[in-house]
């Protein structure tokens, strides 16, 4: 989980860098051309990789308290 929300983080950064979101089975999309697209696009894969960012550290919160308690009993 984690490797996916560092490789969407390197995505977007490419992608800001660019201007241009590459997609492999639809139309790439340029700033220059949609600029309202490519913001939009953007901002919804920011969310999705901070949501999965941190699901993932939730997931290795719990993991811990429940390897710690193991430890601890």
């Amino acid at each position: 989980m984690a490797w996916c929300s560092l490789e969407g983080a390197r995505f977007l950064w490419r992608s800001w860098q660019a201007g241009i979101l590459l997609h492999g089975k639809g139309p790439d999309v340029a700033l220059s051309d949609k600029p309202l697209v490519f913001w939009g696009l953007s901002g919804f894969y920011s969310v999705s990789v901070l949501v999965g960012g941190a699901f993932a550290v939730f997931c290795l919160l719990i993991a811990l308290r429940d390897v710690t308690r193991k430890t601890n009993s």
